[in-house]
């Protein structure tokens, strides 16, 4: 499916390996949900945890589409 784009939503984790990975194997993008907001944080209200992992994961994007 040489036009398809893919959004990967399952097995993504915050981490720059994990996400590099999916982007290097062709992900257009990558979905996360439960890796982002997990119970600990979301139950401690850690929101500036929360804001690190999207901006950590954000940028782990960014610098992978950057090479590409």
């Amino acid at each position: 499916m040489p036009r398809s784009l893919f959004l990967i939503s399952g097995g993504v984790k915050p981490e720059e390996i994990n996400i590099g990975e999916w982007i290097k194997a062709g992900a257009e993008c990558v979905g996360m949900g439960s890796a982002l907001f997990t119970s600990e944080l979301m139950n401690a209200e850690d929101w500036d945890g929360i804001s690190e992992l999207c901006s950590c994961s954000f940028k782990a994007i960014a610098r992978e589409k950057a090479l590409q």
